[in-house]
């Protein structure tokens, strides 16, 4: 893409692509700055701090909350409250052989040069979705770093995974964690976000020194799974946390549970998160350390795949991650082994962006379209953009996949690999295709073994384009060589919905809905 296209997007969102391209996908690799000199090891983090509720009132109202500006309105049951969180932070880079605190602190971080960047003092907000009875709640934890990536706390992970989480009586905490979203929250309400701090290098958004979100997250996290009485869900009984996050917020879960889980640990020396679902990323894994772009591993640094840890993670990728520019260096086989419970599984046929993403209402007032930008080449009929493929479905399996992993010891089904003709050098290209045009391997799901629609991955055009799938429809002739009728059709679906739970890959409730949604039609 152009520059004069990538001016389309907001200054963050260029800032980031732009770095990511140029460290990992198009100017080889990123110099290796750092040296094996005082590698960090694994101690105790402190528990965050945390404000009282935050109030709404008629004239200041939490950002991107359910029922709040354009956002869709909480689910009937459940409540949504904000609060800050505090503490101190450090800024980590990697070593030779593990990470390190950035050592010395340049004066751009704090106003004064430090002899490392840590102790950093930090405030941030949390949002956290929860039943409003505590008899409802079903003793799961959810954390979830907001995404920032179009220069703002977006919902993504949320949007796709809400209906899951309300089913089950989860909590879900959402939290800021990027300086420029917290300047974006003081922008949009001065005053009540004026608390709010968050260091970093304020020179230009993309540079080092904005990495203390893995300290954050784990604070964070201590302070739900302690459950002490100044905690938010203090009322409720809270058995067990989990991370989770997709694109961006991905890339932190990845790298909270691939490096910080076996360093940040629990008074007693057990780990903070009872287990990790990154989602959508890439590279090494999308995020560095702190971040953009001097934070990234060499290509073959075995460190850019999951290591071992005691938290068992289920990663996800949509088909954009493996079309994407960008070498595939996160694949690795799964394992059972009690410190080293992993799975992978990708999903042919999603969009790193889908109808779910891009509807969200923020977007929607932000862009006044449903999708950004609207200049993407597979916008009009008889393409359907973007892609109404069901990410979010297998989301969510993933998601219950881990709980019971983690509280019956239950393994997740396995998945084979999208099958792809150059990992070093991939692009959807090099994505081997059926006779429909759907990537071939992975995850099978209904859309796809009973096609009505071929599913296409990183559309043409400007901006974020790259990020958005579309669908075509199969020819009549096709499809009558395949069905013999739309009553034919909606029984072939349903048996497949129907083995797509067996197989572990969706959910009962969601085979339901899309059987459901599946009548309406003609």
């Amino acid at each position: 893409m152009g520059a004069r296209h990538l001016r389309r997007l907001c200054p963050v969102a260029v800032a980031l692509l732009l770095s990511l391209l140029l460290a990992i996908g198009f100017g080889g690799s990123a110099p290796a700055a750092w040296t094996a000199a005082g590698d960090v090891e694994p101690f105790v983090t402190p528990r965050a701090a945390v404000s009282a509720e935050v109030a709404w009132t008629s004239s200041s109202t939490p950002f991107s909350a359910d029922g709040v500006f354009a956002e869709w309105p909480m689910p009937a049951g459940y409540t949504e409250k904000e609060y800050f969180i505090s503490g101190t932070a450090s800024i980590y880079e990697y070593s030779d052989t593990g990470v390190r605190v950035v050592s010395p602190c340049p004066a751009s971080v704090t106003g004064d040069a430090r002899p490392s960047c840590s102790g950093l003092p930090y405030t941030t907000r949390i949002l956290i979705a929860m039943p409003k009875q505590p008899r409802d709640f079903s003793g799961n934890v959810w954390v979830n770093p907001l995404n920032p990536s179009a220069g703002y706390d977006m919902r993504v992970d949320w949007n796709r995974t809400q209906r899951y989480h309300v089913r089950k009586g989860n909590a879900y905490v959402m939290w800021t964690a990027a300086s420029w979203a917290v300047d974006a929250l003081k922008q949009h309400d001065p005053q009540r976000y004026s608390a709010l701090h968050w260091p970093s290098d304020p020179r230009r958004v993309g540079t080092p020194y904005d990495g203390i979100a893995y300290d954050v997250a784990a604070q964070l996290g201590r302070l739900l799974k302690e459950n002490t009485p100044d905690s938010p869900l203090h009322r409720y009984d809270v058995e067990r946390v989990f991370e989770a996050g997709f694109s961006y917020d991905g890339g932190l879960t990845f790298t909270q549970a691939n490096i910080f889980h076996n360093l940040l640990r629990m008074p007693g020396g057990g780990g903070i998160y009872d287990g990790y679902l990154p989602q959508g990323s890439w590279a090494q894994d999308m995020v560095p350390l702190n971040p953009w772009p001097t934070g990234y591993l060499p290509e073959g640094d075995p460190r850019l795949r999951m290591g071992s840890r005691d938290a068992p993670v289920i990663k996800v990728n949509t088909e954009t991650e493996l079309a994407l520019p960008i070498p595939i260096s996160w694949r690795r086989p799964d394992s059972d082994a009690p410190h080293d419970r992993y799975r992978g599984w990708e999903v042919p046929g999603a969009s790193h962006d889908d109808q779910q993403t891009l509807s969200d209402p923020s977007n929607m007032a932000l862009f006044g379209t449903v999708s950004f930008p609207s200049e993407c080449a597979h916008k009009d009929p008889p393409h359907v953009s973007p892609t109404d493929f069901r990410y979010g479905y297998v989301a969510n399996a993933a998601a219950d996949a881990l709980v019971n992993w983690v509280t019956t010891g239950s393994s997740p089904p396995h998945a084979s690999h999208i099958e792809q003709t150059d990992l070093s050098n991939p692009s959807k290209q090099t994505i081997m295709r059926d006779r429909f045009g759907n990537a071939r391997g992975g995850v099978r799901t209904p859309q796809l073994t009973v096609p009505r629609s071929a599913f296409h991955v990183i559309d043409d055009g400007p901006a974020f384009c790259w990020s958005i799938g579309w669908s075509t429809p199969l020819s009549n002739s096709v499809l009558t060589s395949l069905y013999t009728s739309s009553a034919d059709y909606k029984r072939q679906f349903a048996a497949a919905a129907k083995q797509t739970v067996e197989l572990g890959f969706w959910l009962e409730a969601d085979a339901r809905e899309a059987i459901r949604e599946l009548a309406t039609l003609p």
